[in-house]
């Protein structure tokens, strides 16, 4: 059973209700943000103009508000009928509400492995959540992934994304994967915990690892999936060096190269290559093989790390950036070693 939230609520109709609810729910979990002296008051009076561009082009990069139509439609689809049981709930700072959810099955409520997405541009958990329809994004990947592990999954959606409130700021989306992985360590009294970003995740999910020492009486394994080195690189790549140069300069050339060039857990860093068939551990990536579709080579986190560092492995899968592994076994036994190591 799973610390402050009794079993009954997976099938309860008011779960159900709140399932579907258009809008955040009442906050289940709270961390209280520290009081700003004037100075800092001040500070951020004066950097209000600056911070209204920078959240602007955050909501037109994110689609945030096409993501909040999106997760109205999807949510009333998700699969109730199979195995997985779900719970919902909100994760509050400040005055920024992150709509969750858990979901879980009865035998692996009590086992204490944790399964963290940190989701790519665009996405929002509902995408994984609710049978296809016609979009783009990668369906079903961290159930699969969750059910060789036998493990318990912890979803969230960024600020503006879905039903989570707040600014949708380069902090912000940091922020709340701090309360999330903050709310799993304290809250669901785990032993194991798979830190999973894809894309942009990983690049959250990286500089959330930075501001954060991990607990020692846990184990961690962290997986970056089909990532960049910084995301003016992606832009220059997709839409040009003006655009690209206007997103710097408003602060949203995202890098988490310093956590991944030295990481303290066991990390496991995947690229799409050509010329195989599954999952496939690999010494190094060079362009010859690199295929991805969305990030160039020179961008790529595989391409700025070179090697392996210490703890690291590279692995090479054969699917494009948006799409998901199908053969996720590999990498699912690669994570099972890296509990291990």
């Amino acid at each position: 059973m799973l610390q402050g939230y009794p079993a009954i609520l997976y099938y309860s109709q008011e779960s159900l209700e709140n399932l579907q609810r258009e809008t955040a729910l009442s906050p289940s979990y709270t961390i209280r943000e520290q009081p700003k002296n004037r100075l800092q008051r001040i500070v951020d009076h004066i950097w209000r103009p600056y911070l209204y561009l920078h959240a602007s082009l955050g909501r037109a990069m994110f689609w945030a508000r096409y993501s909040q139509i999106e997760a109205k439609i999807v949510r009333p689809n998700i699969n109730l009928e199979g195995e997985w049981l779900f719970l919902r709930l909100t994760l509050r700072f400040g005055i920024m509400d992150i709509d969750a959810m858990i979901a879980t099955r009865a035998y692996t409520k009590s086992s204490g492995r944790w399964l963290l997405p940190a989701l790519g541009l665009s996405e929002i958990y509902e995408y994984q959540l609710a049978p296809s329809r016609e979009y783009k994004f990668s369906h079903g990947r961290f159930s699969q992934i969750a059910e060789q592990l036998n493990a318990n999954i912890l979803f969230f959606n960024y600020p503006e994304m879905g039903a989570s409130t707040g600014q949708l700021t380069r902090e912000t989306l940091v922020k709340s994967h701090e309360i999330a992985l903050d709310f799993l360590e304290h809250q669901l009294e785990p032993k194991e915990i798979i830190l999973y970003g894809h894309s942009t995740g990983a690049v959250v999910q990286g500089l959330s690892l930075l501001k954060r020492n991990l607990f020692s009486d846990l184990r961690y394994v962290v997986v970056a999936d089909r990532t960049f080195s910084e995301m003016a690189a992606v832009l220059r790549h997709l839409k040009g060096r003006l655009v690209a140069s206007v997103f710097s300069c408003l602060g949203w050339n995202m890098s988490a190269l310093s956590w991944y060039r030295a990481p303290t857990v066991p990390t496991i860093v995947i690229s799409a290559i050509k010329g195989i068939t599954q999952p496939t551990k690999v010494d190094s990536v060079d362009k010859a093989v690199y295929v991805d579709d969305t990030i160039p080579f020179d961008g790529s986190l595989v391409c700025a790390l070179k090697t392996p560092p210490p703890n690291t492995r590279f692995f090479g899968v054969p699917e494009q950036h948006k799409y998901a592994i199908q053969d996720t076994l590999p990498v699912v036994e690669a994570i099972e070693d890296g509990f291990k190591s």
